[in-house]
Protein backbone atom coordinates (compact mmCIF):
# COMPACT_ATOMS: atom_id res chain seq x y z
CA UNK A 1 0.00 0.00 0.00
CA UNK A 2 1.40 3.40 -0.90
CA UNK A 3 0.40 6.33 1.25
CA UNK A 4 0.83 9.90 0.14
CA UNK A 5 -0.07 12.96 2.16
CA UNK A 6 -0.56 15.16 -0.88
CA UNK A 7 -3.94 15.62 -2.53
CA UNK A 8 -4.06 13.84 -5.87
CA UNK A 9 -0.78 11.93 -5.49
CA UNK A 10 -0.31 9.77 -8.60
CA UNK A 11 1.52 6.96 -6.79
CA UNK A 12 -1.26 6.54 -4.25
CA UNK A 13 -3.92 6.47 -6.95
CA UNK A 14 -2.06 3.95 -9.10
CA UNK A 15 -1.30 1.51 -6.27
CA UNK A 16 -4.77 1.70 -4.80
CA UNK A 17 -6.32 1.28 -8.25
CA UNK A 18 -4.30 -1.95 -8.67
CA UNK A 19 -5.43 -3.14 -5.24
CA UNK A 20 -8.99 -1.99 -5.82
CA UNK A 21 -8.92 0.26 -2.75
CA UNK A 22 -10.27 3.79 -2.74
CA UNK A 23 -7.37 6.16 -2.02
CA UNK A 24 -9.30 9.18 -3.12
CA UNK A 25 -12.62 9.87 -4.70
CA UNK A 26 -13.68 12.23 -7.39
CA UNK A 27 -16.04 14.98 -6.33
CA UNK A 28 -18.45 16.92 -8.48
CA UNK A 29 -19.58 20.26 -7.11
CA UNK A 30 -22.76 22.04 -8.09
CA UNK A 31 -24.45 25.08 -6.57
CA UNK A 32 -28.05 24.66 -5.40
CA UNK A 33 -30.71 27.36 -5.66
CA UNK A 34 -29.58 28.87 -2.34
CA UNK A 35 -25.93 29.10 -3.41
CA UNK A 36 -24.78 26.15 -1.26
CA UNK A 37 -22.13 24.06 -2.97
CA UNK A 38 -23.34 20.45 -3.08
CA UNK A 39 -20.58 17.85 -3.27
CA UNK A 40 -21.18 14.34 -4.59
CA UNK A 41 -18.57 11.59 -4.66
CA UNK A 42 -18.80 9.43 -7.77
CA UNK A 43 -17.36 6.17 -6.40
CA UNK A 44 -19.12 6.51 -3.04
CA UNK A 45 -22.61 7.77 -3.92
CA UNK A 46 -23.78 7.60 -0.31
CA UNK A 47 -21.34 10.41 0.50
CA UNK A 48 -23.12 13.68 -0.12
CA UNK A 49 -22.26 16.94 1.63
CA UNK A 50 -22.15 20.69 1.11
CA UNK A 51 -20.38 23.91 2.00
CA UNK A 52 -20.72 27.63 1.55
CA UNK A 53 -17.28 28.03 -0.08
CA UNK A 54 -15.25 25.73 -2.29
CA UNK A 55 -12.68 25.21 0.49
CA UNK A 56 -15.39 24.34 3.03
CA UNK A 57 -17.15 22.00 0.59
CA UNK A 58 -13.91 20.13 -0.19
CA UNK A 59 -13.04 19.82 3.52
CA UNK A 60 -16.52 18.48 4.25
CA UNK A 61 -16.18 16.05 1.34
CA UNK A 62 -12.98 14.60 2.83
CA UNK A 63 -14.71 13.97 6.18
CA UNK A 64 -17.79 12.63 4.44
CA UNK A 65 -15.71 10.18 2.39
CA UNK A 66 -14.14 8.68 5.51
CA UNK A 67 -17.54 8.35 7.24
CA UNK A 68 -19.03 6.66 4.16
CA UNK A 69 -16.10 4.21 3.84
CA UNK A 70 -16.45 3.40 7.55
CA UNK A 71 -20.10 2.63 6.89
CA UNK A 72 -19.14 0.29 4.07
CA UNK A 73 -16.84 -1.58 6.45
CA UNK A 74 -19.53 -1.74 9.15
CA UNK A 75 -21.99 -3.24 6.67
CA UNK A 76 -19.45 -5.99 5.89
CA UNK A 77 -20.27 -5.94 2.20
CA UNK A 78 -18.62 -8.73 0.17
CA UNK A 79 -16.75 -6.00 -1.69
CA UNK A 80 -16.86 -3.29 0.97
CA UNK A 81 -14.64 -0.79 -0.76
CA UNK A 82 -15.56 0.57 -4.19
CA UNK A 83 -13.12 0.51 -7.05
CA UNK A 84 -11.81 3.97 -7.95
CA UNK A 85 -12.70 5.60 -11.26
CA UNK A 86 -10.62 7.68 -13.63
CA UNK A 87 -11.07 11.42 -13.27
CA UNK A 88 -13.19 13.51 -15.59
CA UNK A 89 -12.91 17.19 -16.42
CA UNK A 90 -14.18 19.43 -13.65
CA UNK A 91 -13.86 16.88 -10.86
CA UNK A 92 -11.89 17.46 -7.67
CA UNK A 93 -9.77 14.69 -6.11
CA UNK A 94 -10.64 14.09 -2.45
CA UNK A 95 -7.82 12.16 -0.79
CA UNK A 96 -8.18 9.65 2.01
CA UNK A 97 -5.85 10.61 4.91
CA UNK A 98 -2.73 8.40 5.17
CA UNK A 99 -3.77 6.74 8.46
CA UNK A 100 -7.19 5.90 7.02
CA UNK A 101 -5.57 4.51 3.84
CA UNK A 102 -3.34 2.28 6.01
CA UNK A 103 -6.36 1.06 7.99
CA UNK A 104 -8.23 0.33 4.74
CA UNK A 105 -5.18 -1.66 3.63
CA UNK A 106 -5.29 -3.58 6.91
CA UNK A 107 -8.99 -4.35 6.38
CA UNK A 108 -8.22 -5.54 2.86
CA UNK A 109 -5.32 -7.74 4.04
CA UNK A 110 -7.48 -9.27 6.75
CA UNK A 111 -10.34 -9.89 4.33
CA UNK A 112 -7.90 -11.55 1.92
CA UNK A 113 -6.69 -13.90 4.65
CA UNK A 114 -10.17 -14.40 6.16
CA UNK A 115 -8.82 -13.17 9.50
CA UNK A 116 -10.84 -11.96 12.45
CA UNK A 117 -9.83 -9.23 14.90
CA UNK A 118 -9.25 -11.99 17.48
CA UNK A 119 -6.71 -13.69 15.21
CA UNK A 120 -5.03 -10.36 14.47
CA UNK A 121 -4.83 -9.64 18.21
CA UNK A 122 -3.24 -13.03 18.84
CA UNK A 123 -0.65 -12.50 16.09
CA UNK A 124 0.21 -9.05 17.45
CA UNK A 125 0.20 -10.08 21.11
CA UNK A 126 -2.41 -7.45 21.98
CA UNK A 127 -5.97 -7.55 23.29
CA UNK A 128 -8.87 -7.99 20.90
CA UNK A 129 -10.24 -4.49 21.75
CA UNK A 130 -6.82 -3.03 20.84
CA UNK A 131 -6.91 -4.90 17.51
CA UNK A 132 -10.42 -3.59 16.85
CA UNK A 133 -9.19 -0.03 17.47
CA UNK A 134 -6.51 -0.56 14.79
CA UNK A 135 -9.35 -1.35 12.37
CA UNK A 136 -11.63 1.48 13.51
CA UNK A 137 -11.43 4.34 11.02
CA UNK A 138 -12.68 6.71 13.72
CA UNK A 139 -9.95 5.83 16.21
CA UNK A 140 -6.73 7.84 16.07
CA UNK A 141 -4.28 4.94 16.05
CA UNK A 142 -0.55 5.40 15.67
CA UNK A 143 0.42 4.63 12.10
CA UNK A 144 3.36 2.61 13.47
CA UNK A 145 0.88 0.22 15.10
CA UNK A 146 -1.07 -0.20 11.85
CA UNK A 147 2.26 -0.73 10.08
CA UNK A 148 3.19 -3.48 12.55
CA UNK A 149 -0.17 -5.18 11.99
CA UNK A 150 0.31 -5.03 8.22
CA UNK A 151 3.82 -6.47 8.58
CA UNK A 152 2.40 -9.47 10.49
CA UNK A 153 0.14 -10.03 7.48
CA UNK A 154 3.02 -9.81 4.99
CA UNK A 155 2.24 -6.24 3.88
CA UNK A 156 4.14 -2.98 4.17
CA UNK A 157 3.46 0.73 3.89
CA UNK A 158 5.38 2.78 1.36
CA UNK A 159 5.21 6.56 1.41
CA UNK A 160 5.33 8.55 -1.81
CA UNK A 161 5.14 12.31 -2.00
CA UNK A 162 4.39 13.86 -5.38
CA UNK A 163 3.02 17.05 -6.86
CA UNK A 164 -0.69 17.59 -6.39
Amino acid sequence: MILAPSLGARGLRAMCRRLGIVSEDLATIEADEDGQLIVGLRDVPEALTSGETLEEALAEAADCLVVALDGYLDERRPRALPRPSRSRAGEHAIAVPPLIAAKLGLHDAMRGGALTPAVLAERLGISEPAARRLLDLGHRSRIEDVQAALAKLGKRIEVTVSAA
